[in-house]
């Protein structure tokens, strides 16, 4: 479906896979949003996952706990308060919310100077004591919904208290689902969905700079 000036689709793949595997597209990505932050200055964030299937199986999937144990990954991304897609990772479905964002910390604290950053929102699949201590280490006030098996004993009004603020990460991974192969993962590759994801990001970006 590309367009004939790009030239052979097998010479249109090959390349895409060499950047893929070089980290191009994450690199396009970081650009953005290096320009995005010296221009907008965000100082929230609201962090979330979505799982979605992958049709063909490959390299960097896990059964799907919400999918029947289907094939599928993980799309875990960070977004401040316009819902710019600042962080992204793609992890197989089975594993926990908390791995990626640990992970996804860390390229966040190499993105935002200390003390940029003051607020963090996120469900209780985040509600972990290492990674609230890792936020406030990093500046970052967390502003987590307590998961449910810490609210037993608690006071009432405790047990009112969410996170209602994180609702515009979940219209960014809606955003990004409207890009071909993101809905559903036909890559065999993980490197190439990754890729995808991030060039996906890249583009929101890009908008958002220029809206």
């Amino acid at each position: 479906m590309l367009p004939t000036q790009y030239g052979k689709k097998s010479t249109v793949h090959g390349a895409f896979m060499r950047w893929a595997k070089a980290g191009v597209f994450d690199d396009i990505h970081d650009l953005f949003v290096q320009c995005y932050i010296a221009q907008k200055k965000p100082t929230y964030l609201a962090l979330d996952a979505a799982l979605n299937r992958a049709r063909y199986g490959g390299t960097g999937i896990g059964k799907n706990p919400c999918d029947r144990g289907k094939n599928g990954i993980k799309k875990t991304l960070a977004v401040d308060d316009n819902g710019t897609p600042l962080v992204c990772l793609v992890t197989p479905a089975n594993q926990h919310d908390i791995i990626p964002a640990r992970a996804l910390l860390e390229k966040i604290k190499n993105i935002y100077p200390v003390g940029e950053t003051s607020i963090l929102a996120a469900d209780s699949a985040y509600d972990a004591e290492d990674f609230k201590k890792a936020l406030a280490n990093s500046n970052i006030a967390p502003f987590i919904t307590q998961n449910n098996r810490r609210l037993k004993n608690a006071d009432p009004e405790a047990k009112k208290l969410r996170s209602a603020h994180r609702w515009i990460v979940e219209s960014t991974h809606s955003w990004i689902n409207n890009f071909r192969s993101l809905l559903t993962r036909f890559a065999k590759h993980d490197f190439a969905f990754s890729a995808f994801y991030s060039f996906a990001c890249a583009v929101i970006v890009f908008r958002k700079l220029h809206a």
